[in-house]
Formats: C-alpha cells, structure tokens, sequence
C-alpha cells in the first residue's frame, strides 16, 4: 500500500512541475528499486527529483547506483530531512542539490533553470 502522503507531494509537485514546463514528461517511481530500473529503461530522463525516504531502496542507495548508470543527468533531492548530516550523505551519494520539503514553485524554477537547458 501506498503512503497517501507521498501520492499527494508527488501530485504538487507534478502541477508545479507542469506550470514551469510546457512540455514534459514526468514518471513517478514509488520506490529506489523502481527508480533504479526506471533509470537503466528510459534513456531520455533528463533531470531526477529524489525522495531520501522512500521503501525497499532508500534515496541514498538509489542516487548512488543511478549516478554509476548515468552520472551526467542531475539528481536532486527533495527530503522532510533537514540535518547537515543527512545534506553531506545525499551530495557523497551524488545529489547534484539538496531542497527540504516543502517545496515551492520558485525552487522548482531555481532547479530547472540550474540543471536544464529549457530552449
């Protein structure tokens, strides 16, 4: 079963998402194992957003092996975390940046114009 909670941030964030970017496509892992194989599936991902907290395979562990399938496309995490420790874990792991939630659409803009090339 599905946390609800984590359905309905995946929700806000898909809409802010959307409002941002005009043409997308969005894919929703519910898990690292999930987001590891969605990886190594669809070679267009361009940018990923990363729950540290997720079951089966934690952010952490997800970020670590999706960077040694495709270290150039940024991983950024979006966590309820807030400890430095965890901020130095998710960059040792290969987060390319670090937002606590809850996010806002003015970080999701500070994200897209970072890490792609909207043209």
């Amino acid at each position: 079963i599905r946390d609800r909670d984590e359905e309905v941030n995946f929700f806000i964030l898909e809409k802010m998402l959307q409002h941002v970017l005009d043409d997308l496509t969005i894919v929703h892992a519910i898990n690292g194992a999930e987001a590891i194989e969605v990886c190594k599936a669809d070679k267009d991902i361009s940018l990923i957003f990363m729950d540290l907290k997720m079951p089966i395979v934690d952010g952490f562990e997800a970020t670590k092996e999706i960077k040694k399938l495709r270290p150039q496309v940024p991983v950024v995490a979006l966590t309820a975390y807030t400890s430095p420790e965890k901020r130095e874990k998710a960059v040792s792991v290969g987060c390319n940046d670090f937002f606590t939630k809850p996010i806002n659409e003015n970080t999701i803009k500070k994200v897209i114009s970072k890490f792609l090339t909207t043209e």
